[in-house]
């Protein structure tokens, strides 16, 4: 165990363009809007390098640092924080709101993403992991990419992760310049947070081992989907609950459609969207890349997880290939599935030219994996028309949503959009309301059929049909909270406030809410 202690932390503010046309990673556009965007990247509190890293940034000037999007490597200064959203946020906040509950379902994009969706974030992230002293250092996974440690305070029970990448060979520019890993460069200046994505706080050169950094991440307390299907087949020998995979389908769309479309689910099958977003490939999706945690929902989040191979859309590749039982039809029309030194230059032309459709084809195969019972994706390139899932799965039109995704031609394949042809968002409503139905009916997996079981008293009541209870929190009836709220009493003995649209309720005011601790299931 290796204890380290914090220190007064100096904090440092930034500002960064939406579009950051000075990062040579970040496509240039002409059309974006000039609209200012502020990036938050938290730090670590550990200081053993502190005065060795202050005395590098000392060289650099104000305005230095306020056009540099990037963290600098200092274990004690660099907290990049956004500001309030001033009253104009908050308004375009409180209309947004409004129009979601009057324009109904045909409009389901309602506007831009208000500045305090990610502030929201911030401020969770913040209160989260900023009050700790004193830490306990565990590795806990280890991969051919980096080892994983668990950062624990020692007094109280908040944690973090720390991934340790393996070492690069740096060249002189990039050391002098701090080049970030990949991975890093786009969870902390590409990627703006989102609640189904693993949160990034700060990346940091290892001092005793040049080329390699510490990436220091959102813990996710509930292991992978990938172990949590596992459990499934071999210890429990059941198939995934319905009510389960509905929710990974839901909540892995919610994921993919930020990050190809920019969208913000809100609530009620409707979304914000980020201005100045530019379509992201992750490249690499599959159960592994999904982790879960626990929190108010009765069922853990569901978080996309490892942006090595995460590339723009029409921008070269980064370093790293995607796993081959996961490649599109057509990626292997490019490269195959032999990748021999002879044929690399096909595997790399393949990378380059992936596009959003390569992650739902790739997600496809995982959800049709589940459904089927399967131990290992189909093969790439079976036909839809073929597909058949498990009886247990009954849900009207789960079957087609998994057909499309694994459409053979990326033009007929689905999009996480609102496309008039392709797109499938709608019908992702449909089963986000199928299995919120399961939820209020108590078709919730019990606590022994989890890999990693809910902590103690951190449940959420199930009252009835579509309806989760949260405790009778003064705060959740202020004017900034109600919206997404019935206020229907959940029982006889109580008037907590009734979530009908759990998504979009936890994702705009999980800062806000407090669990009953006397509630479980």
């Amino acid at each position: 165990m290796s204890k380290f202690t914090s220190k007064q932390l100096t904090v440092k503010s930034f500002v960064v363009t939406g579009s950051n046309t000075n990062s040579p990673s970040r496509p240039k556009t002409s059309h974006s809007p000039a609209q200012a965007s502020e990036l938050v990247v938290f730090p670590p509190f550990i200081d053993d390098h502190a005065a060795t890293l202050n005395e590098h940034s000392k060289e650099q000037t104000s305005a230095e640092h306020t056009s540099r999007p990037t963290a600098v490597p200092s274990l004690k200064a660099i907290q990049q924080k956004s500001a309030r959203p001033g009253i104009m946020s908050r308004v375009a906040t409180a209309i947004s709101g409004a129009v979601a509950s009057v324009i109904g379902p045909g409009h389901p994009i309602i506007g831009p993403s208000p500045n305090s969706a990610v502030y929201n974030l911030e401020k969770t992230y913040e209160k989260n992991y900023f009050k700790h002293n004193t830490f306990r250092e565990e590795q806990i996974g280890q991969g051919t990419e980096a080892e994983v440690y668990l950062l624990s305070n020692i007094d109280k029970p908040e944690v973090f992760a720390v991934k340790h990448t393996k070492a690069t060979k740096l060249s002189k520019e990039q050391t002098k310049h701090d080049e970030l890993p990949h991975e890093a460069k786009m969870l902390l200046q590409m990627i703006l947070p989102h609640p189904r994505i693993v949160a990034a706080f700060d990346c940091l050169p290892d001092l005793a081992a040049p080329g390699r950094h510490k990436i220091y991440m959102e813990y996710c307390n509930a292991g992978s989907l990938a172990q949590q299907y596992t459990h499934w087949l071999s210890r429990v020998r059941s198939p995934m609950p319905e009510v389960f995979l509905l929710h990974v389908l839901v909540q892995g769309m919610e994921a993919l459609a930020y990050l190809h479309s920019g969208l913000r689910y809100v609530g009620k099958g409707q979304y914000t969207q980020d201005p100045e977003h530019l379509p992201i490939v992750h490249a690499d999706v599959k159960e592994e890349q999904f982790l879960l945690s626990w929190g108010l929902y009765p069922l853990p989040e569901i978080k996309l997880a490892d942006f090595g191979t995460a590339k723009f859309e029409g921008q070269p590749r980064p370093n790293g290939l995607a796993t081959l039982c996961y490649l599109a039809p057509e990626d292997v029309a490019i490269c195959g599935l032999e990748p021999i030194k002879e044929n690399a230059w096909a595997f790399h032309a393949m990378s380059d030219a992936r596009t959003t459709a390569s992650d739902i084809y790739a997600f496809g195969l995982m959800m049709y994996m589940f459904a089927s019972r399967e131990k290992k994706p189909a093969k790439i390139g079976t036909s839809p028309g073929d597909l058949r899932i498990s009886r247990e799965y009954d849900t009207p039109g789960l079957l087609e949503l998994i057909q499309k995704m694994l459409a053979i031609d990326p033009a007929e394949r689905a999009e996480a959009s609102f496309h008039p042809v392709n797109g499938i968002l709608p019908q992702i409503h449909l089963m986000r309301e199928a299995r919120d139905k399961l939820i209020g009916a108590r078709r919730v997996p019990g606590p022994t059929e989890w890999a990693v079981p809910p902590p103690r008293g951190r449940h959420v009541r199930v009252c009835r049909i579509v309806d989760i209870c949260i405790c009778p929190d003064e705060s959740c009836f202020d004017d900034d909270h109600v919206d997404g709220i019935d206020e229907i009493p959940a029982s006889q003995n109580d008037s907590a406030p009734v979530i009908t649209d759990i998504d979009g309720f936890l994702d705009m005011h999980t800062p806000s809410v407090t669990i009953d601790h006397r509630c479980s299931f």
